[in-house]
């Protein structure tokens, strides 16, 4: 009798099938480990079936083709492998919708008004009468948008919701403008006048101590650059004791090697400790100061110079192109899934755009000014640039590049071409999105040093890239291992730091350029994560896709300038929307601008919905009894959105779907999220939130946890939500 084989090889298809089943199952079973906390045993049983219903209909559907079942594999166990996270299959339309999101799944994958709910906050005896450059503020009123008077009559891009409707349909015609939605009625616009959230600063004084810099004339800005730092949270911009981060590290050592392993963190991030002159303490006690040749950048200017470091800072998004969006035109993102927001027009100016506008404003005749450098500065012309070395290809970052009016930029692809000034690249491609920030030095320094030589003002954007999953470095950078025990569990925290150390010299190297240019001091440098970075170490969950975890949300932001005086200021502040009041407002006080454009800014800045960091903050206005709301829309963007108020140590997760969990306080049947408080001071690193499926359930919570302030306040912060999401809609004209 012929023998047979021990191992039967199955074929392709049942066994892929098999695979499948198996990931969606697991990942279901996972996602239940991970909150089962959360719900009771009878709404456990009621619920159970919704939690499965898309993953068997996806099982149905695919079992019929072999086609769909080797593509259903790929991104279920694609995106579970890069993201952690499962596929939500009912919202994966917003993906489809969009050719470069595809890559994350197959790369290994990861308007109508609503009235706001608090009316007494807005009636007409808490309005403001219009003084000086504010027009004032009547919430509530719905008045007509009016047209600022230095506004030429044919607005340029970025100026667009000052169109009229004749100049909105001519463009259209003309094809300088997208076709709105059939469905919309009517252009939405943001009036700045009737914002029945926005909380002005500006009536405040300046801090004395900058006023005092600016009044001696002693701080003069040619040039700005931001740095915004890919997946950075606070606890690494520096790395120093006192945070959880830190804590995991350290005490994952034994006791006798914990010395050494303080001494290393204490050299991990050797910029950010002196930009932001909070240094890192090493085993002996000492205060790191980095006054010698143990780092290539030091910062000569003295300790009580050198800028604004703002403790406290959270982002808009935790999605990378929302969040710059953000940071680049003070609005608040769209809370849908992706960037839609590349499809529609942006309700405010961004920096490129004014400053293209400031262009406009220079004198033809500059021979009067021949003996004044600071009025021939003031009358050059600004070019912006925006700089990384990934691709923009990703969810339409190309188009959100070109909103946002940039006149030149240089990406992955830029550098791929063959006639790019420094091809070919000199380096490997590090990760899925591009090459590490070695790619781009010649052409940043190109950038520095032509402004600097061609006298143009220069405004350069970057965002870094290395710091990014799955945190791959050059192999010529030197890893370091920070981990004692269980070192595998922390593998991708280790790397991540790793790159945090490559990311803090890389910023040295750029202010070394600018120092080597002769612009440092006349270059103001706004530094900024983009987002933060949550792993498992933090929560159990790692990642930032539909992960609320608050070190997703805390990042570094810093205003640098050599000539202005050193200031920490502890304020709980949405980075998008207070860094280009900020910028205005210090261009107009430093008087970095010709007559015409500080007139420009000082109307144009009470046009955003933030506020001035070269003011006092205000988290609370008692005369109008409004605090200011910080909402953090949570990758991918419509699921989930993170509620804080400044004035308050208090946080909320609302679930926002399109049919209404989280919205009505009531379970929807269609989603897989629960409602999450933490009260920021008692657990600043949320290792003890409060979550419940039923809103009603966590009131009680957290009532019996915190008391009735925080019962009121999380009631409150969830109509806000309730309002904001769909007013975000309305002002974005979107359908």
């Amino acid at each position: 009798m012929a023998s047979r084989s021990l191992f039967v090889v199955p074929s392709l298809i049942p066994f892929t099938y098999s695979l499948l089943v198996v990931s969606c199952l697991t990942s279901k079973f996972l996602h239940l480990a991970l909150h089962w906390r959360s719900v009771s045993l009878v709404h456990f049983i009621i619920f159970l079936p919704t939690l499965f219903f898309w993953d068997i209909l996806v099982l149905v559907i695919v079992d019929k083709d072999r086609v769909l079942t080797y593509g259903a594999s790929a991104i279920q166990i694609g995106f579970f492998w890069e993201t952690g996270s499962q596929v939500e299959w009912g919202a994966s339309s917003s993906f489809l919708r969009d050719p470069a999101a595809m890559k994350i799944l197959f790369s290994g994958t990861k308007t109508q008004r609503l009235e706001y709910p608090f009316p007494m906050l807005t009636a007409p005896d808490r309005w403001q009468s219009p003084s000086g450059y504010s027009p004032g503020l009547t919430p509530g009123n719905h008045s007509s948008l009016v047209r600022p008077e230095w506004l030429p009559e044919n607005p340029p891009s970025g100026f667009d919701r000052w169109l009229t409707d004749v100049q909105r349909h001519e463009r259209i015609k003309n094809g300088e403008k997208d076709k709105p939605n059939q469905c919309m009625r009517e252009h939405k616009t943001y009036n700045a006048v009737t914002d029945s959230t926005k909380i002005s600063n500006l009536q405040e004084a300046v801090y004395p101590v900058l006023k005092d810099a600016f009044n001696k004339n002693a701080i003069q800005i040619e040039h700005i650059v931001m740095l915004v730092l890919e997946s950075t949270r606070k606890e690494v911009f520096p790395m120093k004791e006192g945070s959880f981060l830190y804590d995991t590290i350290v005490y994952s050592h034994d006791e006798d090697a914990r010395d050494t392993i303080i001494d290393k963190l204490a050299i991990l991030t050797p910029t950010a400790q002196m930009l932001t002159r909070d240094f890192a303490t090493n085993s002996t006690g000492d205060k790191m100061r980095f006054d010698n040749d143990d780092v290539k950048w030091v910062d000569r200017i003295p300790l009580d110079m050198g800028g604004i470091n703002v403790k406290g800072a959270l982002t808009a998004s935790s999605l990378t192109l929302k969040s710059l969006l953000a940071l680049h035109c003070g609005v608040m993102p769209l809370p849908v899934d992706m960037l839609e927001e590349s499809l529609l027009e942006v309700y405010q100016p961004c920096l490129p755009h004014i400053l293209s506008l400031f262009n406009t404003k220079k004198l033809a005749d500059k021979g009067k000014h021949a003996n004044n450098e600071s009025q021939l500065v003031r009358e050059r012309p600004w070019k912006s640039v925006f700089i990384q070395s990934s691709t923009d290809s990703y969810d339409r970052q190309s188009n959100l590049t070109q909103q946002l009016g940039f006149d030149q930029n240089i990406v992955k692809e830029t550098i791929e071409d063959p006639s790019a000034t420094h091809y070919p690249p000199k380096t490997k491609v590090l990760n899925y999105f591009g090459y590490s920030e070695d790619e781009i030095e010649s052409y940043m320094k190109d950038l520095v040093f032509e402004a600097a030589e061609n006298k143009t003002r220069l405004f350069l954007s970057h965002l870094t890239l290395t710091t990014h999953h799955p945190w791959a470095y050059p192999s010529t950078f030197k890893d370091e291992n920070y981990f004692g025990r269980d070192r595998w569990n922390h593998r991708d925290m280790n790397s991540y730091l790793n790159t945090v150390r490559y990311g803090d010299a890389w910023l040295g190297k750029i202010l070394g350029y600018l120092e080597q240019a002769g612009i440092a001091n006349r270059t103001l440098v706004v530094i900024v994560g983009d987002h933060g970075q949550a792993f498992d170490e933090d929560d159990g969950l790692q990642g930032t896709f539909e992960n609320s975890h608050i070190s997703n949300f805390r990042v570094p932001l810093l205003f640098r300038h050599a000539h202005l005086p050193h200031m920490d200021i502890e304020a709980n502040v949405t980075t998008g929307m207070n860094i280009l009041p900020t910028v205005l407002d210090m261009l107009v006080e430093s008087k970095s601008l010709n007559e015409a454009d500080i007139e420009i800014a000082r109307s144009l800045i009470h046009e955003y919905q933030g506020q001035s960091l070269l003011r006092p903050f205000i988290s609370r206005d008692d005369r109008i009894r409004r605090r200011v709301w910080n909402i953090g829309i949570i990758n991918a963007g419509g699921s989930l959105v993170a509620a804080m108020s400044a004035d308050l140590p208090y946080r909320l997760i609302v679930p926002i779907t399109r049919h209404g969990h989280g919205m009505n306080g009531k379970r929807d049947s269609e989603t897989l999220f629960e409602y999450r408080f933490t009260h920021t001071l008692v657990d600043p690193h949320e290792q003890s939130p409060l979550s419940q499926w039923i809103f009603t359930d966590l009131r009680k919570a957290v009532r019996e946890e915190y008391g009735e302030e925080a019962e009121d306040w999380i009631e409150e912060a969830r109509k806000m939500v309730q309002w904001w999401v769909v007013e975000q809609k309305r002002i974005w004209n979107y359908s």
